[in-house]
């Protein structure tokens, strides 16, 4: 079992998703999605811009990995889809790839679209650079209303687990991990919280 800890700049409820009875990382983080295997936490802290440096804003077990386009067929996962003039959770939907018959990659209508609603270039490319999708049925997440981490995790073990800075960190003391995936077991598991950045944008349906 590893740890991973990263800092969630952007908290729209798209990466990590956590709607509908699952949470799932399916775009950004590529690194993490390439890494993280089914037994392995991932934790997202609060960024300083929002107020929540130091705080817990979602941990997620992993129990599975699937490709973009296993994600995008898989019928567990159809109300991830997303839905541009639904609501929010179906706006954020964040299975939004599959392949066209010639293996080109699709993209969804989705925040990761232009502002017309036409693929952006740029995310696509990015998203689909690692072919792989965490699911976690295990989870909490807490959105704007952060939890603070307990102080003796950080003291007793001289490391703390929580991410302050960009990009990720998964080498932390077997003891440290241990002692922070117990803490999050007794965690109300579930969404207990709006996302810190509301008021995004509906992409425009397209004609």
């Amino acid at each position: 079992m590893r740890l991973f800890s990263y800092v969630l700049a952007r908290d729209y409820g798209l990466a990590p998703h956590p709607y509908h009875g699952w949470c799932t990382l399916a775009v950004c983080m590529p690194r993490i999605r390439r890494a993280a295997d089914p037994g392995d936490w991932v934790i997202g802290c609060g960024g300083a811009a929002a107020g929540l440096a130091g705080r817990l804003v979602y941990a997620m077990r992993v129990a599975e990995a699937l490709s973009l386009d296993a994600y995008w067929h898989d019928p567990r996962f159809g109300d991830r889809r997303p839905d541009p003039q639904g609501p929010r959770e179906r706006r954020c939907g964040d299975n939004l790839y599959h392949r066209s018959e010639t293996g080109a990659w699709v993209q969804a209508p989705s925040y990761h679209s232009r502002r017309d609603g036409q693929p952006d270039p740029a995310h696509l490319a990015r998203d689909t650079a690692v072919d792989r999708v965490l699911v976690a049925a295990r989870f909490s997440y807490f959105g704007r209303d952060a939890r603070p981490f307990p102080p003796e995790l950080a003291a007793r073990h001289g490391v703390d687990p929580c991410r302050r800075h960009r990009g990720h960190r998964s080498h932390f003391p077997d003891a440290l991990v241990a002692a922070v995936a117990a803490w999050l077991e007794e965690l109300p598991q579930g969404v207990h919280g709006e996302p810190a950045r509301r008021g995004v944008r509906r992409p425009r349906p397209t004609v």
